[in-house]
């Protein structure tokens, strides 16, 4: 993995190199309260991948949640 930007507290980006896809991702931290961060993750995924595997693997991952 590669970091590619880097704002202190608040995002950074990269991108993964796997199996000869480049795959470009980025998170975001935003402050919900002072003892909870909601963090936002994104990503471009190549058209060779298949988009309803993204979706299944999407449906998969839970929304977690730590008091």
């Amino acid at each position: 993995m590669e970091i590619t930007e880097y704002v202190r507290e608040k995002a950074f980006g990269g991108v993964i190199k796997e199996g000869g896809f480049e795959i470009p991702g980025r998170a975001k931290f935003e402050s919900v309260d002072p003892n909870r961060t909601r963090i936002t993750l994104s990503a471009e995924m190549p058209d060779s991948i298949d988009p309803d595997l993204i979706s299944q693997r999407s449906r998969e991952a839970p929304e977690t949640s730590r008091s």
